[in-house]
């Protein structure tokens, strides 16, 4: 970035569209201090929720072809 990099705003152009969505679920999991820790150390964080991830990992293919969103 440049040295002056707040001076700056991002803009990303993309093509197509995605549908952004929350579950209840979900925000009931947020965690200031993992996103803190994700923003501060972050190869610290991943290990710490790898293992966690890994079990959910193995559904989210299942319930992301099953979302009434998703048009195969």
């Amino acid at each position: 970035l440049p040295e002056d990099f707040r001076a700056y705003e991002i803009f990303l152009d993309s093509q197509g569209y995605y549908i952004e969505w929350m579950r209840e679920e979900w925000l009931a999991e947020e965690s200031p201090l993992q996103a803190a820790a994700m923003l501060l150390r972050p190869s610290q964080a991943l290990r710490t929720l790898a293992p966690e991830f890994k079990i959910t990992e193995l559904r989210m293919e299942d319930v992301f072809w099953r979302s009434r969103y998703v048009h195969p």
